[in-house]
């Protein structure tokens, strides 16, 4: 409430001021009225239009939480699962789909999820992303970048650059980076 209501007293003050200053510039006099009358009047103005916008974020988040979809590791809820999952199950606007771990061409590290990239569409998955390479090493992913990690089946050519790093061209026409420091990781797994 004591940070409500000093944000409210420093609104009331600016926009008192700026009306004083307006009525001045028109020589006229600007009358605020009882100082605790018109303060109680201001802050539930305030906190109306923070109730509001705060609402209108809460959709905003439920809507766009709704159009992004989750992917789960099917079976990722019982710690006892060890063996790599051939399917990811993806939710998306109430309906469950599954994806095939072999169609994954690449993921992309983003926040508190892995997006991945799968025949032209991108699918969210809430995890970390050293968690779900670690899992998913045996099906042929690996990681490229501190970001990335790349099926190997997907790859059609690498390059490197004079600095070290790499470039890999995937079957699909997208590029990742290769850092230098994973590429000798990387390549050993076609030694």
């Amino acid at each position: 409430i004591l940070v409500a209501s000093s944000f409210s007293a420093l609104h009331v003050c600016i926009m008192v001021w700026l009306r004083e200053f307006s009525y001045w510039l028109m020589n006229s006099n600007y009358d605020f009225g009882p100082i605790f009358r018109e303060f109680l009047y201001e802050y539930r103005k305030d906190v109306w239009g923070y109730v509001f916008f705060f609402g209108l974020y809460q959709v905003y988040r439920f809507v766009y939480s709704r159009l992004k979809g989750e992917a789960n590791l099917i079976g990722a809820e019982s710690e006892q699962t060890v063996e790599t999952p051939a399917h990811l199950l993806v939710k998306k606007l109430d309906r469950e789909f599954l994806v095939k771990v072999a169609d994954i061409e690449w993921l992309e590290a983003a926040g508190n999820y892995v997006n991945l990239h799968s025949t032209g569409r991108i699918y969210p998955i809430r995890t970390t992303f050293a968690d779900l390479t670690k899992r998913l090493k045996d099906k042929g992913f690996y990681r490229t970048h501190r970001s990335y990690a790349v099926n190997i089946n997907a790859i059609d050519n690498i390059s490197y650059q004079p600095s070290g790093d790499g470039k890999i061209q995937l079957k699909n026409g997208h590029t990742i980076t290769l850092s230098r420091r994973y590429k000798d990781e990387f390549k050993q797994q076609f030694e």
